[in-house]
């Protein structure tokens, strides 16, 4: 099984600093292959934000490299989510440790291991997926009347949520902020999400992602769009 990434991350319509933060990465180890994704939307309420979001995903690019390798071949399903958890609590410490003022972000992340996949999040990031070839939405929004009610903050600690399950052949992961999804047809979410027969997927799918970025554009969306597209072949 092949794995193809992509990403785009945009400024929404007058913003003046793009507040999201957004990473993918791939290895080996141990004959395991490893893909890390993550989403971050930094909270526009609170000024600086873009702080809280690259701050969250530079430490767990760095704890996948660290100790996640360790954890990977160390633990099973349920060791693995722990661990993964342990560490959100240990970077939340330190983010509040050092962050004088109110600050946060909201959170999705992928991990795909050989077959299985664990996704993880906290706020209204969104984590989609293909089941039967229909759309399916991985995560439940942490919101009510679209206004936040959890999230990665400086203020209080809530644990992140978390699903795990296996991967299939032909589909694919897309993790986005709530300014890419919000206006975006459910049609064109599954289209990104489905498998293509390109010479160059990854360069199909940025298109795809930009896009959507445009039509989004098109409707005056005012948040920072960014999204992560993980396909399987």
């Amino acid at each position: 099984m092949q794995i193809f990434s992509s990403y785009v991350s945009e400024k929404g319509k007058g913003s003046k600093v793009n507040q999201d933060s957004l990473c993918i990465t791939q290895f080996v180890t141990h004959r395991k292959r490893v893909t890390m994704a993550m989403v971050c939307d930094g909270i526009g309420s609170f000024p600086n934000s873009e702080d809280a979001s690259s701050f969250v995903t530079e430490w767990m690019v760095n704890w996948i490299y660290r100790d996640g390798l360790r954890a990977i071949r160390k633990y099973k399903e349920i060791g693995f989510v722990r661990a993964v958890k342990r560490e959100f609590f240990r970077c939340h410490r330190k983010f509040s440790e050092i962050t004088p003022t109110s600050n946060g972000t909201t959170i999705s992340m992928l991990i795909t291991i050989n077959k299985r996949f664990y996704v993880f999040w906290s706020g209204d990031c969104r984590v989609y997926t293909l089941k039967s070839g229909r759309t399916k939405l991985l995560t439940d929004d942490d919101s009510e009347s679209g206004v936040l009610n959890a999230c990665f903050t400086n203020i209080g600690y809530h644990v992140p949520h978390h699903k795990t399950g296996r991967i299939k052949r032909h589909s694919g992961f897309l993790l986005c902020s709530d300014g890419f999804y919000r206006r975006l047809d459910p049609d064109l979410i599954k289209a990104l999400l489905n498998s293509n027969s390109s010479k160059n997927p990854t360069e199909f799918k940025t298109r795809q992602l930009k896009e959507c970025v445009g039509r989004n554009l098109s409707r005056n969306e005012v948040d920072d769009m960014s999204a992560v597209l993980i396909n399987t072949n």
